[in-house]
C-alpha cells in the first residue's frame, strides 16, 4: 500500500472511531469531526484518481448523514424488560458502542488493541470435543488451526461482550417474520420462527473474534446447522457465493463451502439463554470461523449467487475473506 492510500485509511479509522464511540450527549460533535476526516480523505482520494476510495468514502458520507437523521433512541422496539435484562446478563461488557459485530475500525495494531495471546496451554482447548452440553448432550467443536495459540494474532481476550451492530436494534413480530433463502436454487422457500425451530437443533462450542480486535472464548450456542438449511433449497450447481441479509439492508457475502461447514449455524441461544435482542435475537448467524462482521445479526435470509457479491462492510474497505488466523481485516490486503 503505497504512502497516500495508507494516510486515506487512517483518515477513515479516526473518523469511523470518532462516530463509533462517541460519547453519550457528545454524537453530534463526533459526527462533525467525523465528517471533517471524510471530506479530507475524499479530498485526498480524488488528488489521487483512486475511484475504489472515493467510493468507499462515499458510502461512510451517506451512512454519517442517514445515522445522524435518525432519532436518537437507544434500542427501537426493545421494551424496558428487555432492555433491564440486557443491563443485568451483560455488565461486564467492555467495549460498547452505539454504533452486526462490525468494523469499528480501531486500529488493531495500536497498543491498546492487541492483547498478548494466550498459549494452546492457557485454556482448555476449543479444537477438542467438549462432554455434554448442560442438556446432557453431545457438543459439536467449532476447530482451530493446528498447532496455534488459543487466540488469533492482534487479538485480547474480554470477558465481557461488546456490543457493536450498524443500524438500530429491530422489533420482533413473531407472526410476521419469516427467514428465506432464494435465489440461485431449485427449491426456493421460507420458513415461520416455529418452523425454523422444528429443524434438527445442534450444540456447537466456539470461540468468536471481533476485527476491532477482541476475542470472546468458550461460547456455547444452539441452533441449526446452515448446511440443512442450504441442502434443502437445492443450490444450483453453480452456486458459489451467498449473501446474508440481515435487518436495514445490512449484508455480508461467503462462499458457500463456510456455511456448509459443520460449525456454520443460525443461532438463537448463547451459554444456554436466548440471545438478547443486541446480540441478534431472534436470529443470528455464526461463523466463527472468520471475523465477527460476517455472523449477521437479525438474519432475514440467505441469498444463493453465482458469482460474489461483497456486503455491507465489504464495500467499505473490508477483507472479502476474514480469517482471524491470517489477520484479513482490511480489503488492500487481498492483493
Amino acid at each position: 500500500m503505497d504512502v497516500e492510500r495508507g494516510r486515506i485509511f487512517r483518515l477513515l479509522e479516526t473518523a469511523d472511531n470518532f462516530v463509533k464511540y462517541a460519547a453519550p450527549g457528545q454524537e453530534e460533535r463526533a459526527a462533525e469531526r467525523a465528517r471533517q476526516r471524510y471530506e479530507d480523505a475524499l479530498e485526498l482520494a480524488r488528488r489521487q484518481g483512486d475511484a475504489e476510495l472515493v467510493e468507499q468514502v462515499r458510502l461512510r458520507l451517506g451512512d454519517l448523514s442517514r445515522r445522524t437523521a435518525q432519532p436518537s433512541v437507544a434500542a427501537a422496539g426493545v421494551t424496558s424488560a428487555q432492555e433491564d435484562d440486557d443491563r443485568s446478563r451483560d455488565a461486564s461488557d467492555s467495549f460498547t458502542s452505539p454504533g452486526h459485530d462490525d468494523p469499528a475500525t480501531a486500529d488493531p495494531m495500536s497498543p491498546g488493541a492487541i492483547g498478548g495471546g494466550l498459549e494452546t496451554d492457557d485454556l482448555a482447548s476449543s479444537s477438542r470435543l467438549s462432554p455434554t452440553s448442560p442438556t446432557g448432550d453431545e457438543v459439536l467443536v467449532s476447530p482451530r488451526p493446528p498447532g496455534e495459540r488459543r487466540v488469533p494474532p492482534g487479538q485480547r481476550v474480554t470477558s465481557g461482550w461488546p456490543v457493536l451492530h450498524e443500524g438500530r436494534i429491530p422489533r420482533f413480530d413473531k407472526e410476521s417474520w419469516r427467514l428465506r433463502l432464494h435465489g440461485a436454487c431449485s427449491l426456493p422457500y421460507e420458513l415461520t420462527y416455529d418452523e425454523l425451530l422444528a429443524f434438527p437443533i445442534v450444540e456447537l462450542r466456539s470461540d468468536f473474534h471481533c476485527v476491532t480486535g477482541w476475542s470472546k472464548l468458550d461460547n456455547l450456542w444452539r441452533g441449526v446447522q446452515t448446511k440443512v438449511l442450504l441442502r434443502r433449497a437445492e443450490p444450483a450447481t453453480d452456486a458459489s457465493h451467498v449473501l446474508v441479509h440481515g435487518e436495514q439492508g445490512y449484508t455480508a457475502n461467503l462462499p458457500i463451502e463456510v456455511l456448509m461447514d459443520e460449525d456454520a449455524l443460525v443461532t438463537w441461544s448463547h451459554n444456554s439463554r436466548d440471545l438478547a435482542p443486541k446480540h441478534g435475537f431472534p436470529l443470528r448467524l455464526l461463523v466463527p470461523r472468520l471475523y465477527g462482521w460476517k455472523s449477521v445479526k437479525w438474519l432475514r435470509s440467505l441469498e444463493l449467487m453465482t458469482q460474489d457479491r461483497r456486503g455491507f462492510w465489504e464495500t467499505r474497505g473490508y477483507h472479502n475473506h476474514a480469517d482471524p488466523w491470517r489477520e484479513e481485516r482490511y480489503a488492500y490486503q487481498e492483493g
